[in-house]
């Protein structure tokens, strides 16, 4: 009797002592992490963050309070920790804001008194893409040629926020033709400007004027040419007279009256865009065959200084053909044409 009363006595104490091992391993600690924004950044409230324990697979997230603070109770062990905070901002650009940090040991000797401070990196993307470029030309009904005034591009809003197209602007890269000679190569072959930071943008830049907002997954036409229905004269061009449509209208830089006709009276005067001409010429001339369009977000100054000031002229460029050095960076999106058979189709818009 005495001996199994000795054996449940050890088996009691070997139990406790296993129990008393279990508690160890899976005490908890409070884990805090803050938020620190890069300047003109505030902290706000709701930015999901993510802890995962790479050791065991465990996974923890929660939200920030109104400080950038978000608080965890977890267990020891090794943590990746990241987080992303998205900001739209006008001319169709987000501001991302991302922190992560790998190799975060949490211990019983953890000071988890202090926040974690976790650094946000700043980067920009662009909400607004070019969905379709429509260049032009069709077959005129009687066969005596083509028409190819009926040009269009149709934006998109590519991201998951609305996008404020306030000062979204267009433009060409020049020269106007992939197959034009284009003296920014050198004998070598290299693009003079391909590392300089800009592209030669030609004639002018067409905007917005008034308030222009595209939800998430919602595009706008923008006819070039011919606001009008052209199905009325051709039958296979397109009708560009829709009063959900906006149009590059402004006979005060760009009169002629074959690039740049009446819009359509379906068309409000508040969808016409209007320019900013910076070379000779009374129309803006989008290439029939292989242009270089692109869309583009001005940072830091007007698009009217930046057009206005001489020192953003390419020297090179002369009084006739002036190029305005467009920064790249400025750039949203863009498409470069080809023609099938051309020589000389050297890349315009750098990598």
């Amino acid at each position: 009797m005495k001996k199994l009363l000795y054996l449940i006595a050890t088996a009691l104490v070997m139990h406790a002592c296993i129990d008393d091992e279990n508690i160890v391993d899976y005490k908890t600690y409070p884990f805090s992490v803050q938020l620190v924004y890069p300047d003109g950044y505030a902290a706000r409230e709701g930015i999901p963050v993510h802890l995962l324990n790479t050791t065991t697979g465990v996974a923890f997230d929660t939200i920030t309070d109104a400080a950038g603070r978000a608080s965890f109770i977890v267990a020891p062990g090794i943590y990746e920790l990241s987080t992303t905070d998205k900001r739209p901002d006008i001319g169709g650009i987000v501001n991302i804001l991302n922190g992560a940090r790998n190799n975060i040991a949490i211990t019983a000797l953890s000071n988890t008194s202090a926040p974690y401070q976790l650094p946000m990196t700043l980067s920009r993307a662009g909400q607004v893409i070019v969905k379709e470029l429509y260049i032009g030309g069709c077959p005129k009904d009687d066969g005596s040629g083509t028409f190819q005034m009926d040009k269009y591009a149709i934006l998109y809003n590519n991201s998951e926020y609305a996008a404020s197209l306030d000062s979204v602007a267009f433009g060409m890269i020049y020269p106007y033709n992939a197959n034009n000679t284009n003296a920014y190569y050198d004998a070598n072959g290299n693009l003079a400007y391909e590392n300089a930071g800009w592209v030669p943008a030609g004639s002018g830049f067409w905007y917005f004027p008034n308030i222009v907002s595209l939800q998430p997954g919602e595009q706008i036409v923008v006819a070039i040419n011919g606001a009008i229905d052209n199905t009325a004269t051709y039958s296979q061009s397109v009708n560009l007279a829709n009063e959900n449509y906006y149009c590059m209208y402004d006979i005060a830089d760009f009169n002629n009256v074959l690039y740049h006709p009446s819009p359509s009276t379906l068309i409000p005067a508040s969808h016409y865009l209007l320019a900013y001409r910076f070379a000779l010429g009374n129309s803006w001339v989008l290439s029939t065959n292989s242009p270089c369009f692109i869309i583009f977000t001005p940072k830091g100054v007007s698009l009217r200084e930046f057009t206005n000031d001489a020192a953003t002229t390419d020297p090179e460029s002369g009084t006739t053909l002036t190029r305005k050095m467009l920064p790249t960076d400025w750039i949203l999106d863009g498409v470069e044409v080809y023609r099938r058979g051309y020589d000389n189709n050297l890349k315009r818009a750098p990598a």
